[in-house]
């Protein structure tokens, strides 16, 4: 397959508990929206896709543009959850990674959240 796999079951249960650390799904993004928690959400997609549709209250900050524009737009300390809308990419994966370089605390979703959308 090409792939390194973990080669216990302790081993891939260790591996698969330790993704929560760091990940999140729609469903506890939104309520997290819904009880106030306090983060940024990041889209980290092109313009293309982002002038087609995005989650309400998301920011976009395309990755390659994380670097430049974080500390300027995102206040040191606030978390972040970033998402990317393709499920046969890593674009979040990548966020995550120029947001944690830089020192925030972050956790990334695969999916495009579910909620309020604008379909532009």
């Amino acid at each position: 397959m090409g792939m390194t796999t973990p080669t216990t079951a302790a081993d891939r249960v260790t591996h698969f508990t330790s993704k929560f650390e760091f990940e999140t799904d729609p469903s506890d993004v939104q309520a997290d929206e819904h009880d106030g928690a306090a983060f940024v959400l990041v889209d980290t997609r092109g313009d293309v896709t982002w002038s087609q549709a995005r989650a309400v209250g998301a920011i976009h900050m395309p990755t390659r543009e994380i670097e430049t524009r974080a500390a300027a737009e995102i206040p040191a300390g606030t978390p972040v959850v970033v998402y990317c809308w393709n499920p046969s990419r890593n674009g979040e994966t990548k966020g995550a990674l120029e947001f944690a370089k830089l020192g925030y605390e972050y956790e990334f979703e695969s999916r495009f959240p579910s909620g309020e959308v604008e379909v532009l």
